[in-house]
């Protein structure tokens, strides 16, 4: 190991995906950080095809940089992720999908920008590609927004951003690990939605948090995917149990009474747009009937008053959002 170089584990879910696990590892042997600083843990969420056959080389084959591990019972990605935080032992985290590739640079850039401050979380841009390989772009003037979150103003807009795009998703970041440890950050399991409960309490619990405007993480347009298949009744009322996972959690943590109560409008629209608006846009050409259980979901939980008369709500336009809105009115 190159010296005064940390070692950062990469913790990798896999279900079937024998087509492309060897393209997610070849972008991370090819790291311009050294494949020797690197540990990547691969779990297995019993797999019925050849990945875990796949999955057995790399370790024999790279046994001191790479661990393979299958679960005992289905654990789906939150599971997954829970056993590789468990058994790794890097300085730093950084959660990648079987599907997905990062850019040569990735993590040197994460991981320097992250010393510079001893940021919690380094995020990065994320691009979309569809073909068999990514093609990388040259990355030169690497380009930063540092939040301090000392500053109530400026932790409200990390948690507005993160109600849109990709910042909900767990991969395209790299976290101190000591940082998800003192917080006892975990994700729930089996469920679908586990990035939105994991992303949002590291949102609010972090101290120093850094978004780099690179695109550095290749996100697989993945028509076979968990989130691209068909979306069915029970993924979509997970969102449901994740968002009263969170709301628990947060009074449990007692963060209602610290930085949700200094910040409450913005966790508040945060969460409802994830949860309402998101799901809504999926109901609207998959499941009409669905519609109701959304409103009243919204509707009966205290954690929603006065979601109507919020700042920015008025603030928000589009005819979709409008209509949703009136929807919601009629539940009243």
């Amino acid at each position: 190991m190159e010296k005064n170089k940390d070692k950062i584990s990469v913790i990798i879910p896999c279900y079937n995906v024998q087509k492309y696990v060897m393209r997610c590892f070849d972008s991370i042997y090819s790291q311009t950080y050294g494949f020797e600083n690197l540990e990547v843990i691969f779990i297995d969420d019993l797999s019925t095809d050849n990945t875990w056959s796949i999955l057995e080389m790399l370790q024999n084959k790279y046994s001191e940089n790479v661990i393979s591990v299958k679960m005992e019972n289905k654990g789906m990605c939150g599971g997954t992720r829970n056993l590789g935080m468990d058994i790794c032992t890097g300085k730093y985290i950084m959660f990648l999908d079987a599907d997905d590739c990062i850019h040569p640079n990735t993590i040197d850039i994460l991981y320097n920008k992250s010393l510079e401050k001893d940021f919690d979380i380094v995020q990065c841009e994320v691009v979309m590609f569809c073909d068999d390989k990514p093609k990388y772009t040259q990355i030169e003037d690497v380009k930063a927004r540092e939040y301090n979150l000392a500053n109530i103003d400026e932790r409200k807009k990390l948690i507005l951003a993160w109600s849109g795009g990709f910042s909900i998703c767990v991969w395209a970041k790299l976290y101190s690990s000591e940082f998800l440890k003192k917080n006892c950050i975990r994700f729930i399991e089996n469920i679908n939605f586990e990035d939105g409960h994991f992303s949002f309490l590291c949102v609010l619990l972090a101290k120093k948090y850094c978004k780099i405007d690179s695109p550095l993480l290749y996100y697989f347009q993945n028509s076979n995917g968990i989130m691209a298949g068909q979306q069915s009744l029970e993924k979509l009322r997970d969102s449901a149990k994740y968002t009263n996972t969170l709301i628990e959690e947060i009074k449990h943590r007692g963060l209602d009474n610290g930085v949700v109560k200094e910040c409450k409008y913005e966790v508040q629209i945060a969460i409802f747009w994830r949860f309402y608006f998101c799901t809504m846009n999926k109901l609207n050409w998959i499941y009409q009937e669905e519609k109701k259980f959304y409103r009243d979901f919204v509707l009966k939980n205290n954690f929603f008053e006065g979601i109507l008369y919020s700042p920015y709500i008025t603030e928000t336009i589009g005819e979709e959002f409008l209509n949703y809105m009136s929807y919601l009115k009629e539940g009243i």
